[in-house]
């Protein structure tokens, strides 16, 4: 495995914890009363949409560049893999987005 493989499998891993992170947060929050349901998925929405673009552009960049100064070679070859990183993790953002909007409210169903 490449240092760029690397880069980009911590940085979804990143994007993921950060987005459930979220989820967890704001569901706690509307659980204890702090928050209502709009104000949880709107901040579920805008957070995680935050993290997905966070996560292909500056923690992407940032892993290959904390590889290059500890003398770990990586590149990026012709440059496919910073276009797929961007669009991964904004993907999976948007996904933890949706999810995070219904699971705020979920409640198990009682018979």
């Amino acid at each position: 495995m490449s240092m760029e493989d690397l880069s980009f499998y911590l940085s979804t891993i990143i994007t993921m914890l950060l987005c459930v992170a979220t989820i967890y947060h704001s569901r706690k929050k509307f659980v204890s009363g702090v928050w209502k349901a709009s104000e949880s998925k709107n901040n579920i929405t805008k957070f995680t949409l935050i993290w997905g673009v966070l996560g292909g552009t500056f923690i992407f960049h940032g892993l290959i560049w904390l590889f290059n100064q500890i003398n770990i070679i990586s590149s990026v070859g012709h440059g496919e893999v910073l276009i797929s990183a961007s669009i991964l993790n904004f993907a999976i953002g948007l996904i933890f987005a949706i999810v995070g909007r219904v699971a705020v409210e979920w409640a198990p169903v009682k018979w």
